[in-house]
């Protein structure tokens, strides 16, 4: 293709963007972006509440095996096509531009709604951590609507900000966040394996600050909670069904953040290696699944089963406690660790909602560039090498979902939470072409990095057909456990919701074909090549 067609069919000669992302950079990236031990407290509540029959550990081994099996399927597409856009560039260039601009569109908006989440949940960290030294009459507005409105504002602007410095800023960020949290969450690990044999008297002790005339509190919350219907779940068909509901968890709501490096390929060096690719999605996929079970044993084993489900059941006796595991490091290492830990947790909460806005704004500057949406926002900025305006219009857009949480009140949720599975059929979707990819686009498939067969049968196909399988094996978990489904919220608004997005996201790409069609130029064109670099 000549450089004439280029320059006309793609808004510029040269992306702009620089790679500075290395091997372990590109693996932190990914790593930090699932936000491990933050995720493990949100995650594992939810196999305490409605999986405790099942087999914990088994569950995080489907969900980690079948993540890595779909990490490898992203790895495979980046390293062919490694320019930033994700879903966009390697579904677009192999099969068609508008499933590539719907499943991306789809994955951005879906994260674009998580960032907003993000920052009001970032909120009541802030709160919890002061709780520990100041009284709720000083912090109590942390609570309040406007005033969570007002600090979370304040949080997307500082993300935004640091977003803008560049992927170097962020990487130097990531490491100082994440020595910090894990010298911390080491400390907390070893004081939960310790208090295995005395967890309950130690509880009980703690407790009696808060309730000085109930000595045995640890057993009064499971005594209360049987005395208002609570059994643990038995185990059906040893627990399956109730296992592949932490395995469909883990799949759905984390695995899909270990891939994030094909959203920034522009910025990864040698990111044509498919050996390199690889090492970023799988150590992340990996490690994360390691957290997830070390944290979950050495949690659950102290605490109790019971009396864990217990106290999601039927609530704490009006103890500062909850099912979130941060609030179980005080009754065992005191208030000073419990506030450590805490605010290493919120630190590396800000690179996930980082990592997010970055992600995006790469994505936005793909389709600018290919001028799916105005060629403006594929502006560099020659300072720091950002797409700037699609950064600040990212912003933007996740601001007035938060003005809208705010006026109109948790009633937002309802709209958003289909978003939730948004990801886990996307990633089907990946699957399923990848499985025909290498038989209906040969001529691309023998160019790729990574073309090896078994028995005559290309290796993406194997794996796709094996991850896409794992995936729907855990996904008849929504379908066995219709009381779980439903807490997610999944009603006709979620429902329309969902047509909506995904209705804007094929409409899109057919009035910018019409609009450039008017003005001669084909953006078929764009997509039968690879963007300049």
């Amino acid at each position: 293709m000549t450089s004439e067609v280029k320059s006309e069919v793609f808004v510029r000669k040269s992306s702009g963007l620089v790679r500075e992302v290395g091997l372990i950079g590109g693996a932190l990236f990914n790593f930090s972006n699932t936000a491990p031990f933050l995720a493990a407290g949100q995650m594992l509540p939810y196999f305490i509440i409605w999986a405790n029959g099942g087999n914990l550990f088994l569950g995080l081994l489907i969900g980690t095996v079948a993540g890595m099996l779909m990490n490898s399927v992203y790895a495979h597409f980046t390293s062919a096509m490694p320019r930033s856009g994700g879903e966009y560039m390697f579904l677009g260039r192999t099969v068609s531009p508008t499933l590539g601009f719907l499943v991306n569109w789809v994955n951005m908006a879906t994260y674009v709604f998580w960032w907003m989440a993000d920052v009001i949940f970032q909120t009541g960290l802030i709160y919890v951590f002061l709780a520990f030294f100041l009284p709720d009459v000083t912090i109590g507005w942390l609570n309040l609507r406007y005033g969570i409105l007002l600090v979370a504002t304040i949080l997307m602007i500082i993300q935004s900000l640091l977003v803008v410095l560049g992927i170097r800023v962020y990487l130097r960020l990531q490491n100082v966040l994440y020595v910090f949290a894990f010298a911390i969450s080491a400390v907390v690990l070893i004081g939960w394996i310790s208090s295995f044999a005395n967890f309950p008297q130690l509880f009980n002790q703690w407790a009696l600050r808060y309730l000085p005339n109930e000595p045995g509190a640890y057993q009064k919350i499971i005594q209360n909670a049987v005395a208002n219907g609570f059994s643990l779940n038995p185990p059906e068909s040893w627990g399956l069904n109730q296992t592949l509901i932490m395995a469909a968890i883990f799949v759905t709501v984390e695995s899909p953040y270990t891939a994030f490096t094909s959203y920034i390929a522009g910025e990864i060096k040698k990111a044509e290696s498919g050996l390199r690719q690889h090492f970023f999605v799988e150590t992340a996929a990996l490690f994360q699944g390691v957290i997830f079970m070390v944290f979950g044993w050495a949690w659950i084993k102290m605490s109790g089963l019971e009396f864990l489900a217990a106290l999601a059941h039927s609530g704490s006796l009006g103890l500062p406690i909850n099912i979130l595991f941060w609030t179980d490091v005080a009754p065992v290492m005191g208030d000073t660790i419990a506030a450590i830990f805490v605010l290493s947790i919120f630190l590396t909460w800000q690179l996930p909602s980082m990592a997010k806005l970055t992600a995006i704004s790469r994505c936005a500057f793909a389709w600018s560039f290919d001028r799916m949406i105005p060629p403006t926002f594929a502006h560099v900025s020659d300072r720091y090498k950002t797409p700037t305006y699609t950064i600040f219009g990212t912003t933007a857009v996740a601001f007035l979902c938060l003005l809208l949480w705010a006026v109109g009140g948790d009633v937002i949720w309802t709209y958003i939470a289909a978003c939730v599975f948004w990801g886990l059929l996307n990633l089907m979707i990946v699957a399923m072409v990848a499985v025909v990819f290498p038989y209906i686009r040969k001529d691309m498939f023998e160019v790729m990095p990574l073309k090896g067969r078994i028995a005559g049968i290309p290796i993406l196909t194997i794996i796709s057909v094996a991850g896409l399988a794992l995936c729907l094996w855990t996904t008849t978990a929504y379908f066995t456990n219709p009381a779980w489904t439903a807490s997610y919220g999944v009603t006709p608004t979620t429902i329309g919701t969902s047509v909506f997005i995904y209705a804007l996201g094929l409409i899109i790409p057919q009035i910018s074909r019409a609009y450039w069609r008017r003005k001669g130029i084909d953006l078929e064109m764009a997509f039968k090549q690879i963007p300049p670099a």
